[in-house]
C-alpha cells in the first residue's frame, strides 16, 4: 500500500519506549539514603525517616540524553547481606554507594559494602555502573570527609562522585541521572 508522507512522519516521530532502569542504594543506616529517595521522587523532606521495607521501592520518571525512564529505587537500609542478594537487587542496573560528610565510618565503610557486594553478588557488582555520593552537605561546618578525598576514593574504585544534600535540595536530581 501507498504510504503518505503523513504516516511516514508520524513513524519517524515516534517515542521510544521508557526505559526501566532499577537502582540500589547502599550505605550506612543514618546517612541519609532515605532523605534522598524522598527528595528526588517526591521533592519532600521528612522529619522523620520511614525506611523503604525488603521488596519495596520508590518510582520515579526522568528524561535524560532525549530518552525517558522509569527508575525503581531500592533503599537497602541496614539489612545487608539480605538485601543484596534479594532477588530485586541483583537485576539492578546501577548502584549508588552514599555516605554521611560529617561521618567518617560512613566513609570508610564504604569500602565494605563495595567488598560485600562484590563477593557476594560478583557478576552483579562488576558489569552494573555505580556512583559514590557524600550526602549532607548542608552539615558542612560538621564535614569530616573532605570533597577531595571523596572525589579520590571515586577515582581509585572508577565511578563518578558528587556530594548532595537531600534537604537543601543541592545536587539531588544530577546524583540519579549521572
Amino acid at each position: 500500500k501507498f504510504k503518505s508522507i503523513f504516516s511516514a512522519k508520524k513513524e519517524e516521530e515516534k517515542e521510544l519506549p521508557e526505559l526501566k532502569l532499577n537502582l540500589i542504594i547502599v550505605g550506612d543506616y543514618g546517612t541519609g539514603k532515605s532523605h534522598l529517595i524522598s527528595r528526588f521522587c517526591e521533592d519532600i523532606f521528612p522529619e522523620e525517616t520511614s525506611s523503604l521495607t525488603e521488596g519495596e521501592f520508590q518510582v520515579k520518571k526522568v528524561e535524560a540524553d532525549g530518552r525517558k525512564f522509569v527508575l525503581r529505587i531500592f533503599d537497602t537500609e541496614e539489612n545487608r547481606f539480605r538485601n543484596l542478594v534479594n532477588r530485586d537487587y541483583r537485576k539492578a542496573d546501577a548502584v549508588m554507594f552514599v555516605y554521611d560528610i560529617s561521618d567518617e565510618q560512613s566513609f570508610i565503610n564504604i569500602s565494605q559494602w563495595i567488598k560485600e557486594l562484590s563477593r557476594y553478588c560478583p557478576k552483579y557488582y562488576t558489569n552494573r555502573c555505580h556512583i559514590l555520593v557524600g550526602n549532607k552537605i548542608d552539615l558542612d561546618v560538621e564535614r569530616v570527609i573532605e570533597t577531595a578525598l571523596g572525589r579520590d576514593f571515586a577515582d581509585q574504585n572508577q565511578m563518578p562522585f558528587t556530594e548532595t544534600s537531600g534537604k537543601s535540595v543541592q545536587n539531588v536530581y544530577s546524583a540519579f541521572i549521572m
